[in-house]
């Protein structure tokens, strides 16, 4: 009877260790999926090149840098530093884990554009987005908040894009070029509450005056990516002229434990072989 019991309680023991065990890799797991992505654009010595790295990807390419020219926020901001003989559209794309927006969630930045804004000229950020980053590159899918997406009244608004059409779901009354111009940085927040519906704030100068409410709207069917991208328009004589610094974006992120399976292998000619993948495949750089 003595030497059951004996066996009992170390039964019990492993037992209650294994229990103890499971739950803190339940909350290592819970912890993991509330996050945060932030943004500083602020570099060390070892050089502009590093500033965005292989995290952002820019389309096309050497569009963008953090650098010292006339900064939001501390040494550096991100800068559309590319001098540009025609005039374009160019992307900057973050890949993330998946956003859960079943919980709340937000995101905010600073952002100064040195022109006056028209359908030529123009910025948004895409939240939950998906890129097409072909011949013709643009926002396939997502939500997009900022000023002249569609249209040239110069209000700020908010987007629904899906399969590429646009639908605007919120006007402010914002006019950013007779109330922000091209000396402000604004801060611009949007705030989701988990069941569908958005909340978008602002502020002309956040060092000195709290952000208060712009506009709301609902987003219950859109279909969430897993991009944030940033998009410039301009002309030719209108580009190097947009910065931004202090982008946040905070969440339940749900980890990406499935490897990118296989989709399609091509023959290109007799030394070379394309592979297709259900999605992105980072190259290691080590």
């Amino acid at each position: 009877m003595i030497a059951n019991l004996k066996l009992s309680v170390c039964k019990n023991h492993h037992f209650f260790a294994y229990t103890r065990y499971i739950l803190l890799i339940i909350l290592l797991i819970s912890f993991k999926l509330e996050g945060q992505y932030q943004f500083d654009f602020e570099i060390d010595s070892s050089g502009m090149g590093r500033c965005l790295g292989s995290t952002w990807i820019q389309v096309p390419e050497q569009r963008w840098s953090c650098d010292t020219m006339h900064p939001i926020e501390g040494a550096y901001s991100l800068h559309h530093s590319y001098d540009s003989p025609e005039e374009g559209c160019d992307y900057l794309v973050l890949w993330c884990d998946p956003l859960n927006t079943r919980e709340p969630f937000s995101y905010s930045f600073r952002i100064r554009h040195g022109f006056a804004p028209s359908s030529l000229n123009n910025w948004q950020l895409a939240l939950g987005a998906s890129f097409n980053d072909g011949s013709e590159p643009n926002i396939v899918s997502g939500l997009v908040l900022g000023i002249n997406y569609t249209g040239s009244d110069d209000l700020v608004k908010i987007w629904r894009v899906d399969k590429g059409e646009a639908e605007v779901r919120c006007t402010t009354t914002l006019n950013y070029q007779e109330q922000v111009g091209r000396d402000q940085a604004p801060l611009f927040l949007l705030s989701g509450d988990g069941d569908g519906s958005l909340d978008l704030y602002w502020s002309p100068d956040p060092t000195a005056q709290l952000a208060v409410w712009l506009g709301s709207c609902r987003v219950d069917e859109i279909d969430w990516g897993r991009q944030l991208i940033i998009r410039h328009k301009y002309t030719a004589s209108r580009d190097r002229a947009l910065w931004l610094d202090r982008l946040v974006l905070e969440g339940h992120f749900v980890q990406d434990t499935i490897a990118p399976e296989l989709s399609g292998v091509e023959f290109m000619d007799e030394f070379s072989l394309q592979l297709d993948f259900s999605e992105r495949v980072v190259i290691s750089e080590a």
